[in-house]
């Protein structure tokens, strides 16, 4: 019953919690190895895509990593954002990446022309574009490469396991409810955003 938020940059958010700053992440966070060394994620409490942010109308025809190789285009993400790595892997130089504190920023510099596209979550994209006036939309997440579909846990510290056990099995209870999903319908949450069956320890292991 006393939940205080903070905000913080991205970058921030797992020191943070393992410096005691923060009891829980809850910022959207993909679950993947190099985290699961870290801290210790709850069951997938949703399943995301990353896409391409684009100016509307998409003028660069960024529809995937091998668009930016090809025409050398940068593009622009948050600070420690798994789409760094999936960039890097399809080839993408560490030159045309540009790392921002967030989804503002990520904006801005779209639309600004520093960077032709910006990569995060489907969900987090469409917001966005929603609240951008048409300046921006979302890439088709059908073309993105099987590696930019993510599951997002809760994020703890390695020495709240037993809490964690406990929060799970709220979790299981509550996930995909009538009562969870009309709470979660404003940010763009629907039926196709549910984890489905997949376990952290499948998604720690293979992500």
């Amino acid at each position: 019953t006393n939940i205080e938020p903070v905000v913080t940059d991205w970058g921030g958010l797992i020191p943070g919690l393992q410096a005691g700053r923060l009891d829980l992440i809850t910022g959207g966070m993909y679950i993947n190895k190099k985290r699961c060394d870290n801290i210790t994620f709850s069951e997938p409490v949703s399943k995301e895509t990353d896409v391409f942010m684009v100016k509307s109308g998409n003028p660069e025809q960024i529809t995937t990593y091998k668009d930016l190789v090809t025409k050398s285009a940068t593009m622009v993400t948050g600070a420690g954002y798994a789409g760094i790595e999936i960039a890097k892997k399809l080839g993408v130089p560490a030159s045309q990446i540009m790392e921002v504190p967030g989804g503002t920023e990520i904006l801005a510099a779209v639309i600004a022309g520093r960077a032709a596209a910006g990569v995060t979550s489907y969900t987090v994209v469409q917001d966005i574009a929603k609240k951008s006036g048409g300046k921006v939309e979302a890439t088709n997440p059908a073309l993105m490469p099987e590696e930019s579909s993510a599951w997002i846990g809760i994020g703890f510290r390695n020495s709240d396991k037993d809490f964690v056990a406990k929060f799970n099995t709220e979790l299981k209870r509550y996930l995909g409810t009538p009562e969870m999903m009309k709470a979660a319908a404003e940010d763009g949450y629907d039926e196709k955003a549910l984890p489905g069956d997949t376990t952290t320890e499948w998604v720690c292991a293979h992500r």
